[in-house]
């Protein structure tokens, strides 16, 4: 991650549908993700999120903001993984410790 280049601001993405197969399995649908301009408000809710800020601030060298959104990350932490907005009693595997 260092060598990447990490924006301040977060923005949400959508769905769009580039192709529509249909199959003997059913229909199969071809989309990709775009970058919507919503930006994402709530971003202290996602996990991901709070890790790239903390990321972005220390690439920066402002080591308080950092702690600041270290300590935000620390509170998702539930004592197996990060329990934020998507988490729904179910985890994804890269949010396991």
């Amino acid at each position: 991650m260092l060598g990447v280049d990490i924006e301040p601001i977060f923005y949400a993405s959508r769905r769009e549908v580039v192709d529509i197969f249909h199959t003997v399995y059913g229909e199969l649908e071809v989309v990709r993700i775009v970058r919507s301009e919503s930006v994402v408000s709530d971003y202290d809710q996602y996990a991901n999120l709070v890790a790239l800020q903390t990321m972005y601030y220390v690439k920066k060298c402002m080591l308080s903001k950092a702690q600041v959104e270290l300590e935000k990350l620390s509170k998702l932490f539930d004592g197996v993984g990060f329990a934020d907005k998507p988490f729904k009693h179910r985890r994804a595997q890269h949010k396991l410790l």
